[in-house]
């Protein structure tokens, strides 16, 4: 009897068409929402990806001076849950090409080092120095160039004037963070010692731990912390971005509410094809119920034919969402600005929970404003339709 009623309701082609914009329009509503959702998860995981591959799973500073990374050092850093670590000397200066100049973070590593802490490859000899990748667009080198950097003289004797090395551009970097691609280089951390005179010191120490968890690294920082004392500052990866990670946090719940909205004006359409169907097959399901088919049966039909519907929108959504995502990374004119957003590139990145989530409060939308429409449907007398009809 159900092969029946599906056949009775799309009998016509108008029918078909009306249920064809209704899925579309449904699936649609839903994938914006998936949309927002993965943007701004895709924006959580990029940045921390792009954090963790720039300076590690943790850093340690000291407020005081730079430090030697002697015995007691050593020893807290050889822990279980450490798989690396390396040192940096980090300073501010400035990088000049032609007429152009840029502020610049001058980060003087060991390059063996540093790929190993931080998955980033940075080739540079002695004294070569690697760019950003918007830092050499802004200043117009490429590799092989030479540039000029500016920064506070040791010496006494001249105090007051800034020392230039010129340089060869060695590598150019992409950290997938705006901000880092245009404002950091790296310089090899000897050179770096030498020109700042200040023997085998550092200022920032990188560490690689075996666990990425976020609880896991939060336990081993409490563990450093304990073992250094306040003779310095440990920090996670993603700490120096904590207070926009948690915006985007709050923004993506809040966002998620108000676009409920679009589902629920999408789930009026599919109420208003289930009032056209019953109306203009009045006669047809008379007949049905004259032969037998009660009206909980054709209530549970109408809700298979929701459960349809919904099933589609759905699978149409995902397709939708991945029209979107390709869209967001290869259509010039949709990516956004990464001065504002901080990221190179917006990637939607969706897990199973916000599938099951958003799959599953449109299927409670539907049965909550549907289940109304039905149990009127259920409650109407068979001959009523009929009378209307003919009235």
């Amino acid at each position: 009897m159900i092969k029946t009623f599906f056949r009775i309701i799309f009998s016509s082609k108008a029918s078909s068409k009306f249920s064809l914009g209704v899925i579309v329009g449904l699936s649609f509503s839903i994938s914006v929402i998936l949309a927002t959702f993965g943007i701004m998860d895709g924006f959580e995981t990029s940045m921390k990806e792009s954090l963790r591959s720039a300076q590690g799973n943790l850093y340690l500073y000291s407020d005081k001076a730079p430090f030697y990374i002697k015995d007691h050092l050593k020893k807290a850093l050889t822990k279980d849950e450490i798989l690396s670590y390396t040192g940096v000397y980090q300073t501010q200066g400035f990088i000049l090409s032609g007429q152009d100049s840029k502020g610049v973070l001058m980060k003087g590593i060991a390059p063996n080092e540093f790929g190993l802490v931080t998955n980033l490859a940075v080739s540079i000899g002695t004294e070569d120095v690697a760019l950003g990748v918007e830092l050499a667009k802004y200043l117009k080198v490429k590799k092989g160039d030479f540039v000029t950097l500016a920064f506070g003289n040791k010496n006494k004797a001249i105090v007051g004037m800034p020392e230039l090395k010129r340089l060869k551009v060695g590598d150019i970097v992409s950290h997938g963070i705006y901000e880092k691609d245009l404002r950091t280089i790296y310089i090899n951390r000897d050179f770096m010692q030498k020109s700042f005179a200040v023997d085998d010191k550092v200022n920032i120490v990188l560490v690689k731990a075996k666990s990425i968890a976020d609880s896991d690294l939060l336990a081993l920082r409490r563990e450093l912390i304990n073992d250094l004392g306040l003779e310095f500052n440990v920090k996670i990866y993603w700490q120096e971005f904590s207070s926009l990670i948690e915006a985007v946090r709050v923004e993506r719940f809040m966002i998620g509410l108000i676009l409920q909205m679009v589902v629920v004006i999408a789930i009026f359409n599919v109420l208003a094809f289930i009032i056209f169907l019953n109306e203009e097959r009045t006669k047809e399901l008379f007949l049905i119920k004259a032969l037998g088919f009660s009206q909980g049966q054709l209530v549970r039909s109408w809700l298979f034919l929701i459960f349809i519907i919904w099933g589609l929108s759905c699978a149409l959504s995902i397709l939708f969402v991945r029209f979107f995502n390709y869209a967001l990374l290869n259509i010039s004119f949709l990516r956004l600005p990464p001065e504002v957003y901080h990221l190179t590139n917006l990637e939607i990145i969706l897990d199973h929970k916000d599938y099951l989530v958003v799959f599953g409060l449109a299927m409670v939308w539907l049965l909550i404003f549907s289940g109304f429409l039905l149990y009127r449907i259920k409650r109407r007398p068979i001959l009523e339709g009929l009378r209307r009809e003919f009235a």
